[in-house]
């Protein structure tokens, strides 16, 4: 008989729920980028595979560029060529809430920081 984790389990349909509801802002944002200015993602975003991959993808790079641990080096950043729609850059509002909405239901906001903005 397999053991329950309650509490484990409730973490982890938190997250997933948050990951879920952002994962859903960002495939908004993505598709209506490719809707305005088409580009080479166009094709490749028709496969429902594909565009979890890039959403992940976007979601893990924004949490690279702020984790304490990276600081936002250049070398912690992964990059993609061609290039996502810009409301989609891993510094952008939308990128950064999803991060801190996940990283909230772990209590570790504190683990990001915000980027700096190159002057």
């Amino acid at each position: 008989m397999a053991r329950q984790h309650g509490g484990t389990d409730a973490i982890c349909a938190l997250a997933q729920n948050a990951l879920d509801r952002n994962a859903g802002e960002l495939g908004k944002t993505l598709l209506a980028g490719l809707a305005e200015g088409g580009g080479p993602w166009r094709n490749a975003c028709s496969d429902v595979l594909v565009r979890r991959m890039l959403l992940r993808f976007v979601l893990i790079r924004a949490a690279l560029l702020t984790h304490v641990a990276s600081g936002g080096r250049p070398e912690c950043q992964p990059s993609c060529s061609p290039s996502l729609p810009e409301a989609l850059d891993p510094g952008s509002a939308l990128c950064q809430r999803a991060v801190l909405a996940v990283a909230a239901v772990f209590r570790k906001e504190s683990m990001f920081s915000q980027p700096q903005k190159e002057s």
